[in-house]
């Protein structure tokens, strides 16, 4: 799988409503990584990614489910 350079993770959304990060090299190796039937939904994150831009997905993960594991993503988001 050829990925953006500036991607450095990803998230996803369990089928369980958990929020789970997976770092680049997953799905580097494995490109069929989230086409799981327990994934949700997915987020790659960039390196140049905003503020704005990492506000708007944890909004999207909380309106699709998410009930935890987002809060070290929304610690990471107030810290920029």
């Amino acid at each position: 799988m050829k990925t953006d350079n500036k991607i450095t993770c990803a998230y996803y959304l369990h089928t369980n409503g958990t929020i789970i990060f997976k770092p680049l090299v997953v799905f580097q190796i494995d490109r069929h990584y989230f086409e799981s039937p327990f994934v949700k939904q997915f987020w790659f994150i960039r390196s140049d990614m905003t503020k704005s831009e990492l506000q708007s997905i944890l909004i999207e993960m909380k309106k699709l489910g998410a009930k935890t594991g987002f809060e070290e993503f929304e610690k990471d988001i107030e810290g920029l």
